[in-house]
């Protein structure tokens, strides 16, 4: 019988990681217009990655953006 947890931590590591980013970019398909949002508060800092820090910034950062939306209502609330 296996068990769901039998394997070595890198493994569980691993796994973990791929659920927090498949998380984080379905919060992103859903949040679009913050994706816009980010990029236009980045694109002075990135001038030419700013779509791609954007996306990096949503899809590591969506813990911090659901408790924002939570407190206040609107997503990115106070960080933006």
């Amino acid at each position: 019988m296996r068990r769901l947890f039998d394997g070595d931590p890198v493994e569980l590591a691993l796994r973990a990681t791929l659920v927090y980013v498949v998380i984080g970019f379905g919060y992103t398909a859903l949040h679009i217009e913050l994706l816009d949002q980010l990029e236009n508060a980045l694109s002075a800092q990135f001038t030419t990655f700013a779509d791609y820090a954007a996306l990096a910034v949503t899809v590591l950062m969506w813990p911090l953006l659901v408790v924002s939306d939570l407190a206040c209502g609107v997503a990115a609330c106070g960080i933006l």
